[in-house]
């Protein structure tokens, strides 16, 4: 399979996402021929000699293999060039964060009320989150805690509950950071519980104390849900190609 046939599809199931190559297959994408595809979160040096065994020649990964300035922090890095080089093996970074969102809006039965967007410079739109609600207009907190513990794990949940009262409108927050003015809007807009994949303590407190339960979720499993279904996705599209999901694991982990 021709590379520019898999780019043409990724685009059309991401299209607002970039598609970053960091290593091979950066031109002649109409020449550029796919044998194999490994799909994982983390380039991991584990996940690359996967795809060495494997007989594939291209990574598709959520994080990339360095971060610019940061090359020097991974200890690996040099391990994973020399096997991707010799291998011929590309890295294509595919960033998907409002897919992410939206998976876990459809796995929680929520249903979007609005996105609280932020203009930029070249006035484009970038999203901050989006507020759901619930199909049947409200839900206990402890049901609605025991559906994410079946998707997520308990391990991997940390929650405050604000009030006994059923929720009603929910924000999804995952790959980005909060802000004391996002806050203020979502409680503004009538928001009864924020679910996020990473907050401070301070931001803990000031939604505490604007009575607004907190569910903590880990970004990692809900990165790995969407590559999951990415794979299922590739694999139907492109049937002759062999297409795997390597889980290269959650760096941090719950005691």
């Amino acid at each position: 399979m021709l590379l520019s046939l898999l780019v043409k599809g990724l685009k059309y199931l991401i299209p607002k996402e970039k598609i970053e190559f960091q290593i091979g297959f950066c031109r002649e994408f109409n020449k550029k021929v796919i044998k194999g595809i490994i799909i994982t979160v983390e380039p991991t040096l584990a996940a690359i000699d996967f795809a060495r065994k494997n007989k594939t020649n291209l990574i598709i990964c959520y994080h990339p293999l360095y971060y610019n300035k940061l090359k020097q922090i991974d200890e690996h890095l040099s391990g994973k060039l020399l096997i991707l080089i010799q291998n011929r093996i590309g890295i294509c970074v595919v960033k998907s964060k409002m897919q992410i969102i939206e998976l876990v809006s459809k796995i929680l039965n929520l249903s979007l009320v609005c996105s609280i967007i932020k203009e930029k410079r070249d006035n484009t739109d970038f999203v901050l989150c989006n507020l759901y609600r619930f199909d049947a207009n409200s839900k206990p907190f402890t049901e609605f805690l025991f559906i994410i513990k079946r998707f997520f794990g308990s391990g991997s949940i940390k929650f405050y509950k604000a009030n006994e009262n059923s929720l009603e409108k929910v924000a999804l927050i995952i790959g980005s950071n909060l802000s004391n003015n996002l806050i203020n809007r979502l409680h503004f807009e009538g928001c009864t519980c924020i679910i996020t994949d990473n907050i401070s303590y301070g931001f803990a407190s000031l939604i505490r104390n604007l009575k607004i339960s907190i569910i903590e979720i880990s970004s990692y499993l809900c990165v790995k849900l969407f590559y999951e279904n990415l794979a299922r996705y590739l694999s139907i599209e492109f049937p002759r190609i062999n297409i795997e999901f390597f889980d290269s694991m959650e760096i941090m982990k719950t005691l």
